[in-house]
């Protein structure tokens, strides 16, 4: 009986032992896995961070360069004040995706063109906006898209020569993604050509 009693303890003294290690490894190994999730969580978020940096560099870069092409393009209708053929030039840049508002200037702050039909209907820019009109060089304001804002210059003016105007540009560069057609929509085109 006592031989029973001690090979039952020995066998639960076993089951405990190989228990309490298997534990202790399952621990360890829990321990080790969150560890190395941690670190990749980590990483993760370094090249998440990295990349909204890198986007909104390249975005930063893109506004620039739209602003370049319209400033290029902008410069001789403001020199002439050449009021439809401006409003006919924002018109089609506000055809160009990231382009929320586009306003152009004369030299005293009056608004010559834009997208804006309040700045339009008053013709002067909000106290706020003064901004625009100190501006010296290409300026930008940081805000929910890029703002841009610069005095139009011809190439060939002095150094500290007046500038004919200003030009105020609000870009995005990761514009609002448009709906995909849906496969009712696909269908239905479909149907009315066969009907024809």
């Amino acid at each position: 009986m006592k031989r029973i009693a001690f090979e039952a303890l020995l066998v639960a003294l076993i089951f405990l032992t190989g228990w309490g290690i298997w534990t202790i490894k399952e621990r360890q190994r829990t321990s080790e896995l969150e560890i190395q999730d941690n670190r990749w969580n980590s990483r993760l978020m370094t090249f998440q961070t990295e990349a909204e940096r890198l986007q909104a560099e390249a975005g930063r870069k893109e506004g620039r360069a739209v602003f370049a092409a319209l400033a290029s393009g902008v410069l001789p209708l403001a020199r002439a004040k050449n009021r439809s053929g401006l409003d006919q030039a924002v018109s089609a840049a506000l055809e160009v995706p990231g382009i929320e508002a586009l306003h152009v200037l004369g030299a005293d702050g009056t608004v010559l063109a834009g997208s804006d039909r309040k700045l339009l209907t008053t013709g002067r820019l909000d106290p706020r906006d003064g901004w625009v009109l100190e501006t010296l060089e290409l300026t930008e304001k940081p805000g929910e898209g890029l703002e841009l804002a610069a005095p139009l210059r011809s190439p060939s003016a002095l150094e500290g020569a007046p500038p004919t105007g200003f030009l105020w540009l609000i870009y995005r560069s990761d514009p609002p993604p448009t709906e995909p057609a849906t496969p009712d929509a696909a269908e239905d085109s479909t149907e009315t050509e066969e009907e024809d």
